[in-house]
């Protein structure tokens, strides 16, 4: 309520300027709220401004982190691609060392086995010094004509070995070229007084030549000549020359079997030593006999060339050590190779999972981003209310500045 005093004076100036008051006080009010709505709609629209702001930094960020880990991605990536090709090149080395390991070992073996069969023969019997004395003469060339005992003239597979060590009797028989050698080789032995030896004349078995090939066996055996290996096919007479068309067979039964059950008689010794003749009598039964064939003995090796299989063996065994420190080293490389390998998979496998997540996260910040862009967008409504709100605003305020004027009372 307006003091007295100011109730006389307004009611002094009359009617109008009453009327005038009661513009401005009842101006002022509207003219407020008009500017707290215009202010309301303001600050939504600041929020959807901000809002979209704040998306669309959350989405450059995520893109950048994103970036980040993708070039990390192709870096891991690329070092897996270098471990796998690195561990696929050393495969083949390990594999290469692994062979050639075996390769020393059994040539290692085969000459510590020829050195111990050698040593034993020189110091074994008569027949030794024979045929060492023999061997001796055919390396200084004085009998050319001379080739070597017969055992040592071919090989035989190791589950053959008894069976042709108990079949073949004349395996110690000396093979010579022709009757000469024979001569010379008989007359050695005599000033030497190491006593005979029997010996096989290669030009005189070609009538035999023509049995050597292949014929059809019985049911379950083998001809024992068809199994034996020579180095010099000139050879192979003199091995049919002592085996004829002897059979072998697994077991005693099936060689009775094979020896006397069909139309044809045939002489077969079984791969444990027991031999039946076509009589029908029996052989063996005793100790199998086994290694007439080949062996350092068959050649009767000199004292030089004991010595040189020695050195031989030695060598062998530096190149053996060295092969497999070399291996073990490669096997330790490819393991390791094979743990960073794994790991850097591991690790690729995880970011690749990592990025496809971020994939969908990306979607949801854009989703995002649309719906504050959408949502900071003033409606039809808004935008006409506010410029009703500006003309309210600016029509009031000039009710308000006029009222003012007058309120110097």
């Amino acid at each position: 309520m307006l003091p007295t005093c100011t109730s006389r004076r307004i009611l002094r100036r009359g009617v109008p300027f009453v009327r005038s008051i009661e513009k401005f006080f009842l101006c002022l009010p509207s003219k407020q709220l008009a500017e707290s709505e215009r202010q309301i709609l303001a600050d939504k629209a600041a929020k959807g401004a901000a809002a979209v702001e704040s998306a669309a930094a959350s989405l450059a960020s995520h893109d950048e982190t994103v970036a980040r880990s993708r070039a990390e991605f192709d870096g891991h990536a690329a070092t897996s691609a270098e471990l796998q090709a690195k561990l696929a090149a050393s495969r083949p080395r390990a594999e290469a060392l692994e062979a050639e390991a075996a390769r020393l070992g059994e040539e290692q073996r085969a000459a510590a086995a020829k050195l111990e069969e050698g040593v034993a023969a020189r110091s074994g019997g008569s027949m030794n010094e024979r045929l060492r004395a023999l061997m001796e003469a055919k390396r200084s060339g004085s009998i050319p004509g001379l080739v070597g005992r017969l055992g040592s003239l071919g090989s035989i597979a190791p589950e053959y070995d008894c069976a042709i060590s108990t079949a073949c009797g004349p395996l110690d028989w000396i093979v010579v070229r022709d009757t000469a050698a024979a001569q010379q080789s008989v007359e050695l032995l005599r000033e030497r007084g190491l006593g005979v030896a029997t010996f096989v004349v290669l030009d005189k078995q070609a009538h035999l030549e023509k049995r050597m090939a292949r014929i059809e066996t019985p049911h379950g055996s083998r001809r024992l000549f068809d199994l034996v290996q020579c180095t010099d096919p000139a050879h192979r007479v003199a091995f049919y020359f002592a085996l004829h068309d002897t059979l072998v067979c697994g077991d005693k039964k099936l060689a009775s079997d094979v020896a006397m059950g069909g139309a044809k008689r045939w002489r077969v010794v079984t791969t444990d030593g027991v031999v039946i003749n076509p009589s029908g009598t029996m052989e063996g039964g005793g100790k199998p006999l086994r290694g007439r064939m080949g062996g350092a003995q068959s050649e009767g090796l000199s004292e030089a060339e004991l010595a040189k299989l020695r050195k031989q063996i030695d060598a062998l065994g530096s190149k053996l050590d060295a092969v497999k420190a070399e291996r073990a080293a490669a096997q330790s490389e490819a393991r390791e190779l094979q743990k960073e390998a794994k790991r850097a998979q591991t690790v690729h496998n995880k970011q690749a999972m990592q990025l496809e997540a971020a994939a969908a996260q990306r979607a949801a910040l854009e989703k995002r981003l649309d719906s504050a862009r959408a949502a900071s967008q003033p409606s039809e409504a808004e935008v006409a209310r506010l410029a009703e709100l500006a003309k309210e605003i600016k029509a009031l305020g000039k009710r308000v500045g006029e009222g003012e004027k007058k309120k110097s009372w």
